[in-house]
């Protein structure tokens, strides 16, 4: 199989750019600098339980679910994702230009749900947003995040399992019923809105759309158009060029959507990336083409 520059043979892939062998078998514990999972699936679970628990202690409603993958809240107002619809709107370049497509009535799905995160709230053409997650750095104290939660009765959902918890525990005294936490086995460096897929897929959506899961592309300075923060560096600087973190980005968006992939196989849900028709800004929407033209 022959995804853009990488291909697989006997069940490893291989960057042919950049001479890299990598995959699922690159986890945090070891390679900490190009990973795809926390740990093994074998062991992930027992050495990450009690942190997460202790971690986001008091935080959440309903019953804790687990297993080797994941750990995570389901408060009993979760139930309404259940066999739903939901676009979830990341801040990559493709959400913008998704955004003004919509206004013209270009391939703009009809959900049920709008799921977003961080700083979404700056992007005044988004839809009403049903479910947010936040990273360590929203301001939890922040009013006008608070009256957007308050004014939209926002889910709100934490993933992040370090440093203070003050602004998460703030959000959980604010909005008690409709707070909760997840934390998955899978991991890398390309962002909350690719693991908010997996909590979506955990909740029992049936049909989930993506926009804006970008990554970076070599041609054009993606990370210089972001849709919610304008000029964002993608991850910082990673201590890397911008062409060494597109290809990085390639090479973990592969090995991420053939999780999701695997995820298929186990549950029923269907799932869209819409970047595809944005494949001159967005890496993960020429991946999951390119893949769709393998299989």
């Amino acid at each position: 199989m022959r995804i853009l520059d990488c291909l697989k043979k006997d069940d490893k892939w291989y960057d042919e750019t950049y001479g890299i062998e990598f995959g699922e078998h690159q986890i945090q514990v070891s390679s900490p600098n190009d990973y795809n999972f926390e740990h093994s699936k074998s062991e992930w679970l027992g050495w990450k339980f009690n942190h997460i628990l202790n971690q986001f202690n008091g935080i959440g409603s309903g019953e804790v679910i687990f297993d080797n993958d994941y750990v995570y809240k389901k408060p009993l107002s979760y139930e309404k994702y259940r066999n739903s619809s939901v676009l979830i709107y990341g801040g990559g370049p493709s959400t913008s230009k998704f955004l003004d497509d919509e206004y013209r009535n270009y391939n703009f799905p009809q959900v049920d749900y709008n799921w977003s995160l961080n700083y979404f709230y700056k992007n005044s053409k988004l839809p009403k947003i049903d479910l947010a997650v936040f990273g360590k750095e929203v301001n939890k104290f922040d009013d006008v995040v608070l009256n957007y939660l308050k004014t939209n009765n926002t889910d709100i959902v934490f993933e992040e399992d370090k440093d203070d918890m003050s602004g998460e525990l703030n959000l959980q005294k604010l909005f008690p019923q409709s707070t909760a936490f997840y934390k998955t086995r899978y991991a890398s460096k390309i962002g909350i809105g690719v693991r908010m897929v997996i909590y979506a897929i955990l909740l029992g959506v049936k049909d989930i759309y993506t926009i804006g899961l970008d990554g970076l592309v070599p041609s054009e300075k993606t990370e210089e158009n972001h849709s919610f923060q304008g000029k964002k560096k993608y991850g910082g600087t990673w201590g890397m060029s911008y062409e060494e973190k597109c290809h990085l980005t390639k090479r973990q968006f592969i090995i991420y959507w053939e999780y999701i992939k695997k995820l298929q196989e186990e549950r029923e849900f269907n799932i869209t990336n819409l970047s595809e028709n944005y494949t001159d800004i967005s890496m993960f929407g020429r991946i999951t083409k390119e893949w769709n033209k393998e299989i």
